[in-house]
């Protein structure tokens, strides 16, 4: 199943240049990585720059001959005895790894717990999601390697390495690293790790169920906010719902609704619809306006303005009075906003006199008539 194709490396600058070389002819062969590691280590024991550098021969001279030429006895016996040596010692190193094959793979393991991981960290209430259930197996006489690229350890125990990390201000975090162990020659295998983490926003909110109105003929305005999504929307019943250029929705309940339900949904990173709360509105008339004016002139009259209350939450929009009747006189019907000063210019100052507003709302298109009063003034 596997092999390794000798690439008859002869020259090499330093050990470094020779790691380069053999990590190459790796790729050409095929060889298991757990082998990687000690198929180098033998290759490098067994390799030698066949040119060496001589003063004496400009184009360089053999190793054996610069090993074995005009050497003495006795330094030929040494230098043979180191080859034997380096040879005995490269077979032994193979040896040893096929032997460790047949005693059932380079790792041992005396203890096994389980581990569950769930897909993401961060879920919603009613997301599905999976969780993947495994076995792992550990010596517990050879704890884990553990090179952390973010975090500290904290304790290494019954085959696993505890982090502690502290979560960014939000996002998304990555926790990568390598963990390693020893096999059995002692030889440390290291493999990556990583992992991600999704940091929710800290959130809350408050209700007022009292309070939870929207407006008959009344651009209502709703902003959907949710976390753990990519988009939000909302469903409305009994209503229409349109963008507001502003952001958010306009809802505007339909004809003889009483109330509103409002259901805010979003989609997640894999593209789920989530729904969140549905909320459910009470649908009020809008609110009548009341008359600003508090003064007539008997001389130069007054104009009558009139607007919603300074309590009420919604924007005004731009009333229009239609006609103004003043009580009790002569000729008091007027039309449009302005009293003119010679209807009044026979009472008494200081006198409060009744006045009935006819007012036009251009948002609902109803038409009110508002009761109030002014006081005379010269």
């Amino acid at each position: 199943k596997y092999a390794f194709t000798d690439p008859k490396i002869v020259k090499y600058k330093d050990l470094a240049d020779l790691q380069k070389q053999v990590k190459d002819a790796f790729k050409k062969s095929k060889i298991s990585p757990d082998d990687y590691t000690e198929v180098e280590k033998i290759y490098i024991s067994l390799t030698k720059n066949e040119e060496w550098e001589d003063e004496h021969n400009p184009g360089g001279v053999h190793w054996l001959a610069k090993t074995f030429n005009h050497s003495p006895s006795v330094a030929a016996i040494a230098s043979l005895s180191s080859l034997q040596k380096e040879i005995l010692t490269a077979r032994a190193d193979a040896v040893s790894l096929i032997r460790s094959r047949l005693g059932g793979g380079d790792y041992s393991f005396n203890s096994i717990v389980g581990l569950a991981f769930p897909e993401t960290a961060v879920l919603n209430p009613g997301d599905p999601f999976e969780v993947t259930v495994m076995m792992a197996a550990f010596d517990s006489d050879k704890q884990p390697i553990v090179k952390p690229n973010q975090g500290s350890i904290v304790r290494v125990e019954n085959g696993q390495a505890i982090l502690k990390l502290t979560a960014p201000s939000g996002g998304e975090m990555k926790i990568a690293g390598t963990v390693g162990i020893a096999n059995k020659r002692g030889d440390i295998k290291e493999m990556p790790y990583e992992t991600k983490i999704q940091v929710a926003t800290k959130a809350g909110s408050l209700e007022m169920p009292e309070y939870a109105i929207l407006y008959r003929s009344y651009n209502n305005i709703i902003i959907p906010s949710a976390s753990g999504v990519v988009s939000t929307d909302i469903m409305v019943t009994n209503a229409d719902k349109s963008p507001n250029p502003g952001g958010g929705f306009i809802v505007k309940p339909r004809q003889g609704a009483q109330t509103v339900e409002v259901t805010l949904i979003g989609k997640d990173p894999k593209g789920q619809n989530v729904t969140f709360k549905k909320s459910v509105y009470k649908v009020k008339p809008f609110p009548k306006p009341e008359i600003k004016t508090q003064t007539v002139s008997k001389t130069s009259g007054a104009r009558v303005t009139v607007g919603l209350s300074a309590d009420s939450p919604l924007k005004s929009p731009a009333f229009e009075v239609v006609a103004v009747e003043v009580l009790g006189v002569d000729n008091g019907i007027c039309s449009g906003a302005n009293i003119p000063g010679n209807v009044v210019a026979k009472l008494k100052a200081g006198k409060g006199i009744g006045i009935a507003v006819t007012v036009k709302n251009p948002m609902t298109g109803s038409t009110d008539i508002i009761p109030g009063s002014l006081k005379v003034t010269n």
